[in-house]
């Protein structure tokens, strides 16, 4: 989930949109697959294939510099094996 968070922001940096949407997905990919729930993970993989035009919306600057330190804060929490603040942050 970091190396992802850390090419996440690199893309940012560098105004790649359509490189911040794929990473973007693909750190929330890891984190759902992360919970080991197929029927979860399916649920969210379809979902997201549904709403990839709003994704490109986030990559406006502030939001995704937003998300980009709300990933590096779940990365931690689950560093921590701090489930509890891991779904805080999550919800």
């Amino acid at each position: 989930m970091a190396e992802v968070n850390a090419k996440l922001r690199i893309a940012f940096e560098e105004s790649d949109t359509s490189e911040m949407v794929i990473l973007h997905n693909e750190f929330h990919e890891i984190f759902v697959n992360a919970c080991q729930n197929n029927r979860l993970s399916s649920l969210v993989k379809n979902l997201v294939n549904q709403f990839q035009r709003f994704r490109i919306s986030i990559s406006h600057y502030d939001s995704m510099r937003e998300c980009i330190e709300l990933h590096e804060e779940i990365i931690q929490a689950f560093r921590d094996r701090d489930p509890a603040k891991a779904e805080e942050l999550v919800s």
